[in-house]
C-alpha cells in the first residue's frame, strides 16, 4: 500500500501555480528530487515533511491522505483484497497485503485477527508461532466480543497444531456453549411464523458443522416429535431430509 503524496503534492502545487523550480528552491532541492517525488518514486525525507505542509499552509495529515487511509471504505478494501487471495489459496500475497495494510494501521485488531489466520493456514511451523503470538496480542487488548470469540476460537486449533493441547482444550472451556449460540437462540426470537424457516436454516448448519466433526459419517438424531407433510414444519422438514437427517 503507498502512500498518495506524490500525487497529492502535484495537485496542491499545480491548484496554486507553482512549478517544480519554485517549490524545488523553496525547499532547498533539487528540481529533479520534486519531480521523483510526484512520479512516486520516492519520498521525501521525513524532516522534510513539516516544511511542505507549512509551504502550502496544509496539515501534515491533509499532505499524506490521513483521511483516506482511515476511511473505512479503504479498510474494507484491503480486506477484500486480502480474502481474494485467501480464497486461491495464495497465502504469500494475502500475508504482503495485510503486512503492507498493517505498516498503515499498526493497532488495527482485525487486521491482525486476519494475518494470524492467513498464518496458520501455511503449514509453517514459525508462522503458526507468529499466528499464536499476534492472536494472544488480540486477545489481551481488543474489547470487541465478536473479534475475540473468533480469535478464541482459532487460537485453539493453533495451541492443539503446535501440540498446546492443555492450553487449547482450557481456551476452549472459555468458549460459549451450545445454547447461546445464535443458531440454537433466533427460532425463539422472530415471529412465529418465520420460526420453521430459521430453525432449517439453523439445523442446516448443524448438520453441516456435525459432518465435519464425524468426518462425513452418517447422522441421525431423533427430533423428539413427528413433522407431518403440509403442515407448517414443511421448510423444516424439506430442510432435514436435504441435508439427511431424517
Amino acid at each position: 500500500m503507498k502512500l498518495q503524496l506524490g500525487e497529492r503534492l502535484k495537485t496542491l502545487r499545480r491548484e496554486r501555480g507553482i512549478t517544480q523550480e519554485r517549490l524545488a528552491e523553496a525547499l532547498g532541492v533539487s528540481c529533479q528530487s520534486v519531480s521523483r517525488w510526484e512520479l512516486a518514486a520516492c519520498y521525501p525525507d521525513i524532516e522534510l515533511l513539516p516544511a511542505i505542509a507549512n509551504y502550502f499552509d496544509i496539515t501534515l495529515d491533509s499532505l499524506v491522505g490521513m483521511a483516506e487511509i482511515r476511511s473505512e471504505a479503504r479498510r474494507r478494501e484491503i480486506f477484500t483484497t486480502a480474502l481474494n487471495h485467501e480464497r486461491r489459496e495464495d497465502w504469500t500475497a494475502a500475508m504482503a497485503v495485510l503486512h503492507d495494510a498493517l505498516r498503515l494501521f499498526p493497532n488495527d485488531d482485525g487486521l491482525l485477527s486476519e494475518l494470524a489466520l492467513v498464518l496458520a493456514k501455511t503449514g509453517d511451523r514459525q508462522d503458526r508461532a507468529e499466528a499464536i503470538r499476534l492472536s494472544e496480542k488480540v486477545l489481551d487488548r481488543s474489547t470487541n466480543e465478536k473479534l475475540r470469540s473468533t480469535v478464541r476460537a482459532n487460537l485453539c486449533f493453533l495451541y492443539r497444531d503446535s501440540g498446546q493441547c492443555e492450553k487449547a482444550a482450557a481456551l476452549g472451556c472459555t468458549l460459549p456453549h451450545i445454547w447461546e449460540c445464535r443458531e440454537v437462540l433466533l427460532p425463539d426470537l422472530v415471529p412465529e411464523d418465520e420460526r420453521p424457516a430459521v430453525a432449517a436454516r439453523s439445523l442446516n448448519i448443524a448438520a453441516q458443522v456435525l459432518r465435519d466433526v464425524t468426518g462425513g459419517r452418517p447422522i441421525s438424531f431423533s427430533l423428539g416429535y413427528r413433522m407431518e407433510e403440509g403442515s407448517d414444519t414443511e421448510p423444516l422438514r424439506s430442510c432435514l431430509q436435504q441435508a439427511e437427517m431424517l
